[in-house]
């Protein structure tokens, strides 16, 4: 793999673009994109777009995917023979992880995203650790307090974290090792309650 080096983080404010299966969310209400350069690596913009759950695409044309962790849906990198996952289960949480960072990012105000220098996958998609600011949230469905850091009236939230938590991904030996520690122990956690993939 690449140079797995992190940079410092990248501010991304959202003026919320979210291509849903359904149609879009867009809570800019006609706010024009922006995007600049805020420092090496680094840009700022007001508009992205969901992928799959693990890939956001910015409007400069930017695919980025989160690292640090294999994505159950990811048909490339995750066997789900290893895991014991069929594939019908591995479309049904493909969806389930899809639904849970759109709920998050479609409250969210902001993300920011620490890219990882020179690590990209095959298709070309740069990998990077993403936080989602968000502005009002309902309890979600796993509330640990290594990935909901409150902020104000909401929460930073460590988008990569939520799917290993979740059961969506799990953590990848080989990337870059920032937050590993924190992913192993969302890893385990999902293992010792049987989420997803366990």
């Amino acid at each position: 793999m690449n140079n797995m080096r992190v940079a410092g983080p990248v501010l991304i404010g959202l003026s919320v673009f979210l291509g849903l299966v359904s149609g879009c969310a867009n809570n800019g209400q006609g706010a024009s994109p922006v995007t600049r350069v805020v420092g090496p690596n680094s840009i700022a913009t007001t508009k992205f777009r969901l992928g799959n759950a693990d890939i956001i695409r910015l409007s400069n044309g930017t695919a980025v995917k989160m690292g640090g962790i294999i994505f159950a849906g990811d048909s490339d990198r995750f066997n789900g023979e290893r895991y014991g996952v069929s594939r019908q289960k591995l479309s049904r949480l493909d969806n389930e992880a899809r639904d849970a960072i759109a709920n998050i990012l479609n409250l969210s105000q902001e993300i920011r995203v620490e890219f990882i220098p020179g690590a990209h996958d095959s298709q070309g998609r740069r990998y990077a650790y993403i936080f989602a600011r968000t502005f009002d949230i309902k309890t979600p469905t796993i509330m640990e307090k290594e990935i909901f850091k409150p902020q104000g009236a909401g929460y930073d939230v460590f988008l990569n974290a939520y799917l290993v938590r979740l059961g969506y991904a799990c953590v990848d030996a080989a990337s870059d090792t920032r937050y590993r520690e924190l992913l192993r122990k969302m890893e385990n956690r999902a293992r010792l309650a049987k989420a997803g993939i366990w």
